[in-house]
């Protein structure tokens, strides 16, 4: 499940920096899942995106503007959608 969402979520915001005109050098995303037993069983309780990126002409500021658009369009995000909490930290190398 978490290389499904990095892969998909890396896709997800080279397409965002490509509209934007700034299109990512290098992209290094990580998915961690987090399980945590509830109730009986366990359930994956937390998804962390870790994004580091080399992008040209673009400040931190709008860079994780994008890259929350990205975690809300990724299609792997929007199915885990009020049912794991999904984290994101994404910075500029």
């Amino acid at each position: 499940m978490a290389g499904a969402h990095a892969s998909c979520y890396s896709m997800a915001l080279s397409g965002e920096l490509a509209r934007n005109r700034t299109p990512p050098k290098k992209l290094y995303v990580k998915a961690t899942a987090t399980f945590d037993k509830v109730g009986s069983g366990w359930k994956v309780t937390t998804m962390e995106l870790t994004v580091r990126a080399e992008v040209s002409a673009v400040d931190q500021g709008k860079f994780m503007e994008l890259a929350m658009a990205a975690k809300e369009n990724c299609p792997i995000s929007q199915a885990l959608k009020n049912n794991v909490e999904i984290k994101l930290s994404a910075e500029l190398a």
